[in-house]
Order: structure tokens, then C-alpha cells, then sequence
């Protein structure tokens, strides 16, 4: 394209006959290794900067994180609103600020009324802990009430099989508790 529009605004310039005269010095195959050098030096930049790499190397990460186990309690007493906009979306709101500052650390939420369940098991994924989270609701767990036993149980439950080491329970709760015996 650009030869072409080269050659049209030289032909515009002077005579064809003339123009030969005057062109005699410029090499034709220097003007086309040129561009060829040109397009070849973008091409490989634009692959260059896709970074290829080839083949693979396993590399053995320790984790040395707390398993942060979360014990949100959803029963109708959570939704007074004492504190605004109420008891259960401000504990949402303190959970999430307590995502924003974890490096490593695995998280899990169970949810809990008048019975618990398992709502997000330990993750380093914070994403779907937040999405977990966002799900939470008064409706939750259908049976009314408020067990505290019942979370402490599915907490130990959903331990099972990690390490007895750096194992953390938070109990947001409102501080009733009508089943069971903490």
C-alpha cells in the first residue's frame, strides 16, 4: 500500500521517463528488505510481549496460613436493628473487611440458627467465601433458635483431617443461645 501510493504521488511529480533518471540511485531490493525488516521487527514485538514460555516446572509451596473457620449466627434476633442496618449485615460487613487483610489464610463460613451448616468449606479462594457470604440471610437455616453447640460441632467436623495446629473459630453471634450446651 505504501509503495503503491509512493510511486502514484512520484508519477504525479514528473514524467515517467524523467522519474527513471531521478530514481536511478535508489535500490529497489534495499526499499523491500526494509519493509520486510520492519514487519518482522512488530511481529515478533507483539509475540514478545505474549511472553511464550515452554514447558513446565514443579515447584513445592508450604503453607503456613491459619484455618479461620467462621461461625455467623442467622436467627431472627440477628436482624434487630440496634445497630443499623442491622446485627447481621454489619457482621457481613466485618467479615468482609477481615478478607481484604488475609494473605494465605484459609477461610470457611458455617452458618448457624437453631441448627449449623456448612456453607463455605476452608478455602484460600476469598472470592467465593464473599459469595458464600453474600447468600447469607435470616433465611438460611430454616429451624429457629439459636445453637451455639450446634456451629461448635460443625466447626470441629469440617477440622477433620487438616493439622491440630493453627485452627481459629470466630463466633459472630448476638449472644443468646436457646439449645445445646457451648
Amino acid at each position: 500500500w505504501a509503495a503503491k501510493s509512493r510511486k502514484k504521488s512520484q508519477e504525479q511529480f514528473a514524467q515517467k521517463e524523467l522519474l527513471k533518471e531521478l530514481l536511478a540511485s535508489l535500490d529497489q531490493k534495499k526499499q523491500k528488505m526494509k519493509v520486510v525488516l520492519i514487519i518482522s521487527g512488530v511481529v515478533f514485538s507483539l509475540l514478545a510481549l505474549t511472553r511464550p514460555q515452554w514447558g513446565f516446572r514443579w515447584e513445592e509451596v508450604r503453607r503456613r496460613g491459619l484455618d479461620i473457620l467462621i461461625a455467623l449466627d442467622t436467627s431472627n434476633s440477628m436482624l434487630a436493628e440496634d445497630i443499623k442496618p442491622n446485627r447481621l449485615e454489619r457482621a457481613k460487613l466485618a467479615l468482609r473487611d477481615l478478607v481484604k487483610d488475609l494473605k494465605g489464610d484459609r477461610i470457611g463460613l458455617v452458618a448457624f440458627a437453631g441448627s449449623a451448616f456448612l456453607q463455605c468449606p476452608l478455602t484460600v479462594d476469598y472470592g467465593g467465601f464473599l459469595l458464600a457470604l453474600d447468600g447469607i440471610s435470616a433465611d438460611t437455616i430454616p429451624r429457629g433458635g439459636t445453637s451455639i453447640s450446634g456451629a461448635i460441632k460443625e466447626a470441629l467436623e469440617s477440622y477433620e483431617g487438616s493439622l491440630k495446629k493453627y485452627k481459629v473459630l470466630v463466633i459472630i453471634t448476638d449472644g443468646e443461645d436457646h439449645e445445646g450446651d457451648p
